[in-house]
């Protein structure tokens, strides 16, 4: 499986946290359903008061005469006021225990369809591949939330300068590829800036109906012109990271390996598309690894400028 490169060199491989996630994901284990326990159904609550009967007898002893009346009358109230709390308590627990019959009820007549899809997905489970197949699914997810670049303009496409060698393997990248997947034109809007430069332009654009968008980047050392330090160890990084938080995979070559090993550049690049996208790459005969080259930090890059060390690479035979 591709993953993040090895820190300090190139090739660099830098992946968003959710594809990271979904490219690890594990299937659940399907839980098996508990047959429900259906409760008795319960009495319903007899609403019959003795206070009442109580008090009528008070009453007719009171019309006789007797003061066994007046004390019956008070406690036939209290009795009363007793069992209709009671009566009403009751009639709340008959309520619930009602209800949690009922519950109890429908989930059982639910239970053989819970039963059934539980051995259906317990099978899938146990098929071979399927953990693939879940991971695909996770990734196949994330990837429609990638954000979308957006054509460049007429004059931002004149601003941006392109080598030889970045031509050249512009051409590979099409043959290995397709014309229709790479793209030169493209740029990613910057949220955050709202000044004129507030964009993001990708050396070349790997792009699939899947929704995977991968910015891949040919590092220079320095400029060609001025010789200015560039792509030197952290400069990128805020890039990078603006990259993976859009949903896409930034993938960086030095200069070097696009002129030294330019199939092998590809390989890795259809290695890193097919654990994404899988089935969509043709298969291609390249063998071999691509050599590491390390990062250089802003002296280095000072120094190889000084010494010219990209006519020195660039005169190197092609493997």
């Amino acid at each position: 499986m591709v993953t993040e490169s090895r820190l300090g060199y190139y090739p660099e491989v830098v992946l968003p946290a959710d594809l990271k996630v979904a490219m690890q994901a594990v299937p659940p284990v399907p839980q098996e359903p508990v047959r429900p326990v259906v409760p008795p159904t319960p009495n319903k609550v007899s609403t019959f008061n003795f206070g009442f009967v109580v008090l009528g007898g008070a009453f007719l002893i009171l019309l006789i005469g007797s003061e066994l009346g007046v004390l019956g009358m008070g406690f036939g109230v209290v009795l009363l006021i007793i069992q209709h709390f009671s009566i009403q308590s009751a009639k709340r627990a008959y309520t619930r225990n009602l209800h949690s019959h009922t519950v109890a009820t429908r989930a059982l007549e639910e239970y053989p369809g819970k039963k059934l899809r539980y051995e259906q997905e317990l099978a899938r489970y146990r098929q071979p591949g399927y953990s693939e197949q879940y991971r695909r699914e996770q990734i196949a997810q994330e990837l429609k939330s990638t954000s979308e670049p957006v054509p460049m303009s007429a004059m931002q496409q004149l601003t941006i300068r392109k080598g030889s060698s970045e031509a050249q393997f512009e051409q590979l990248l099409k043959q290995w590829f397709g014309a229709t997947r790479i793209d030169s034109s493209l740029c990613l809007p910057i949220a955050y800036r709202s000044f004129d430069n507030n964009y993001y332009y990708p050396d070349f654009v790997y792009r699939h109906p899947s929704g995977l968008c991968i910015d891949i980047e040919i590092d220079e050392p320095y400029t060609g012109i001025t010789k200015e330090p560039i792509h030197y160890q952290g400069q990128d990084h805020q890039r990078n990271k603006y990259f993976a938080e859009k949903g896409w995979v930034v993938v960086r070559f030095a200069e070097q390996q696009i002129i030294t090993q330019p199939e092998l550049c590809c390989k890795l690049l259809a290695e890193v598309i097919a654990q994404l996208v899988p089935g969509q790459v043709a298969a291609q005969s390249t063998t071999g690894i691509l050599t590491p080259v390390p990062k250089w930090t802003f002296e280095q890059a000072k120094e190889m400028a000084r010494r010219d060390v990209r006519d020195l690479y660039k005169t190197l035979p092609t493997l």
